[in-house]
């Protein structure tokens, strides 16, 4: 059955799209490699797209593969600048790398372009408990839960 699967799933991708919608599905059942290789056929298809960098950017992360993950962030940053997701995905990278600075400088630009990302407020403030600097984070987290009431930590 695994081969016709695959032949079937790979007879009915033709766009980026497709590619990004079976990313996806790799990504949440933690087929990561394949979920990365689909993204990338993705990003090949349409590059100036900022979805493709973003989810490649999410399964570069969940395998640990913090460097990977920026790259891809940045590039999305390159083609939209103004994509406040980005910047808290980077953000979240950075963290994950023990880079607090870097992290707190994504969040604070996506917040610069969205005041209203709660999830840049809850990240941002987890970081600066990080650097020790907690009137900050009491602040940010707070701000958080006002944005978004019951986001928490996962």
């Amino acid at each position: 059955m695994g081969t016709f699967f695959n032949f079937w799933r790979g007879s009915h991708r033709s766009t980026a799209a497709d590619y990004r919608t079976e990313g996806e599905s790799s990504l949440a059942l933690g087929h990561y490699d394949e979920a990365i290789n689909d993204f990338s056929e993705a990003i090949r298809l349409e590059p100036h797209n900022v979805a493709g960098y973003l989810d490649r950017g999410l399964a570069f992360e969940e395998e640990g593969k913090y460097q990977e993950a920026i790259s891809d962030y940045d590039m999305a940053l390159r083609i939209d600048p103004y994509h406040a997701l980005s910047h808290v995905h980077r953000g979240n990278a950075c963290f994950a790398l023990d880079d607090f600075d870097q992290a707190i400088h994504a969040y604070s630009e996506a917040l610069r372009l969205d005041p209203g990302l709660a999830l840049a407020y809850y990240h941002r403030g987890l970081a600066y408990q990080e650097k020790g600097h907690d009137d900050r984070a009491r602040a940010d987290l707070e701000k958080a839960q006002q944005l978004e009431p019951g986001l928490t930590e996962d």
